[in-house]
């Protein structure tokens, strides 16, 4: 793989990876930001500090209740938004993408996005979703994403 991938290989992603241990929200994101998506660092960062295993918020810093969320916007509330939820939710990783950039932050669709709808562990970047739907089956990884009727 290259590059730091578990605690202990890199300074800087430790020193992000040891705040979002104390709970520090926004030190969870970071790292997320910063570490390789199949990394030991992004797994922890996207656990929010092994707090939470279903993520439902773009961020740790929301999903920890230490920013607040656009929580009105959400399956539902936007028919184009919808559509790309559901064309993401059937398995189009550029649908996904396009649904995280379009939506309002820190929205239900946002997160809907973020996370390629629940097939990826790290997302928030451009065509990430798209980028994840080519790796190679080891190369992936699923995390728990509140579904549209669960919202």
């Amino acid at each position: 793989m290259g590059g730091p991938s578990s605690y202990g290989d890199e300074a800087s992603l430790d020193a992000m990876w040891d705040a979002c241990d104390d709970g520090v929200g926004e030190a969870c994101d970071s790292l997320a930001e910063e570490a390789a998506w199949t990394s030991e660092y992004a797994a922890f960062a996207m656990s929010c500090g092994d707090r939470v295993t279903d993520r439902t918020a773009a961020s740790c810093a929301v999903e920890l209740g230490q920013e607040t969320s656009n929580e009105l916007y959400t399956y539902g509330d936007d028919a184009v938004l919808d559509t790309l939820w559901d064309d993401c939710e059937a398995g189009d990783p550029m649908a996904c993408d396009r649904l995280f950039q379009a939506a309002p932050e820190d929205s239900a669709y946002q997160s809907y996005g973020y996370y390629c709808g629940g097939r990826a562990p790290v997302g928030g970047k451009v065509d990430v979703c798209t980028h994840h739907a080519a790796a190679e089956p080891s190369d992936r990884w699923t995390v728990g994403i509140t579904a549209p009727e669960d919202l």
